[in-house]
């Protein structure tokens, strides 16, 4: 493929592709629980819609690549683009029809084509060279990054402002928009007879984890105990992240509008937070020490989940969200960066695919149970979360104390 430069390079294709539709997914996600509570759903009925994007993005997402492979990246990404902005538009015909099944079913649909990600991954990979690779790789982050911070208080302003049809129809209309982009703009990466080569060969078999890859790194005395510690973490953080607008409008009394509004507030405040910590200080430190940051990032963070459910006023929580921003900033890039170094050069690959589907395996299970007991007691799913990152802070302890044993002696 002839290299093209600026806006219309297929790096800069593929970054706007990710970025619009992280817009459109940040702007749903925090109001979701709001919607189907609105919509009559309670306990087990909320936790499964709270858990159906990522449970349909973790089955459908293994399928998807190998179909990639076989009929190229375009198709797959046009296809991913148009099935999102139906899923959008089809979330606001369940809020106007007032049908929580069609919410929930939209929902699952919106999962099932979110894979423009790992197509967008193999698309870089196949128009990238190996020296190119990881700056190529990290705009996928970047535009991963600004779409989720601009997302959550998009949609907050439009449910405030236009009403509560307008999220869905701008979601819908931003990955419409993007479709056409994409349509005018994204050549085909992948090589029509590796096409025609892979569609020769066979599926490969079902396996969303890589239980062979599981099995290895689980007998690794780093890697699984870094995998164990990854899936838990999320898990306690996607258990509060989704009660947050259920638990400000019980808590201050708000509207629907005004609780999406002030979600979208604060996680725009978190995520501008964590992103300059991590690029003012992480990336820039030249003796950062991941084995001893990951513990510090683990602790501020179970202890804000702690606090959360007594802050005396809406304002406070700008304070109380503080330690978790640096939290994060500390402990995304540190697990990523100790997986990279246990493993070896020729498994890179193989171990961040078992640890992207374990994390989305825990981005089912931390919906489903923080949601489905808020109606028992709204403080419970951050006293559980908080309770679970203790454990955690354990575990990376240890961790360290095995990183220790296995450095080498000075000589």
């Amino acid at each position: 493929m002839q290299e093209k430069k600026g806006l219309n390079s297929p790096l800069m294709v593929v970054f706007t592709t990710v970025f619009m539709d992280l817009v459109g997914f940040g702007m749903i996600i925090p109001l979701l629980p709001l919607y189907g509570r609105d919509l009559g759903a309670q306990g087990l009925v909320l936790g499964v819609l709270g858990a159906s994007y990522s449970l349909a993005q973790f089955a459908f997402a293994p399928l998807w690549g190998q179909v990639s492979d076989r009929y190229g990246r375009r198709p797959m990404l046009l296809m991913s683009l148009a099935g999102a902005s139906l899923s959008y538009f089809g979330f606001a015909g369940a809020t106007a029809l007032h049908s929580l099944w069609l919410l929930l079913l939209t929902r699952f649909f919106q999962g099932a084509f979110s894979a423009n990600i790992s197509a967008a991954q193999a698309y870089i990979a196949d128009v990238t060279t190996p020296e190119k690779r990881v700056g190529g790789m990290a705009l996928i982050g970047i535009a991963f990054g600004i779409g989720f911070i601009i997302g959550p208080p998009l949609g907050g302003l439009s449910l405030k402002y236009l009403g509560v049809l307008a999220p869905g129809i701008i979601a819908g209309s931003i990955c419409g928009l993007n479709l056409l982009l994409a349509w005018r703009r994204l050549p085909e990466s992948l090589p029509k007879e590796i096409q025609l080569r892979n569609r020769a060969q066979p599926f490969r078999s079902y396996d969303p984890l890589n239980s062979d890859q599981l099995k290895r790194a689980w007998a690794h005395p780093v890697l699984g105990l870094m995998l164990a510690i990854s899936f838990l973490q999320i898990c306690s953080f996607s258990m509060m992240e989704q009660v947050f607008s259920l638990f400000f409008r019980q808590r201050f009394n708000f509207s629907l509008e005004d609780a999406g509004l002030k979600t979208g507030i604060l996680l725009l405040y978190v995520g501008v937070l964590a992103g300059l910590i991590q690029g003012g200080y992480v990336r820039r430190a030249k003796d950062f020490k991941e084995a001893k940051a990951l513990p510090i990032g683990l602790f501020l963070f179970s202890v804000t989940l702690f606090l959360l459910p007594f802050g005396p006023t809406y304002n406070s929580y700008f304070a109380l969200l503080f330690p978790l921003a640096l939290g994060r900033s500390l402990i995304d890039p540190s697990i990523s960066s100790l997986i990279s170094k246990a493993s070896s050069a020729a498994e890179q690959g193989r171990a961040f695919g078992t640890f992207q589907g374990l994390n989305s395996l825990a981005r089912v299970v931390g919906p489903f149970i923080g949601l489905a007991v808020f109606d028992a007691h709204p403080d419970l799913p951050f006293l559980m979360g908080g309770a679970l990152c203790i454990v955690v802070f354990f575990l990376s302890l240890e961790l360290y104390r095995r990183i220790q044993r296995l450095a080498p002696t000075p000589s």
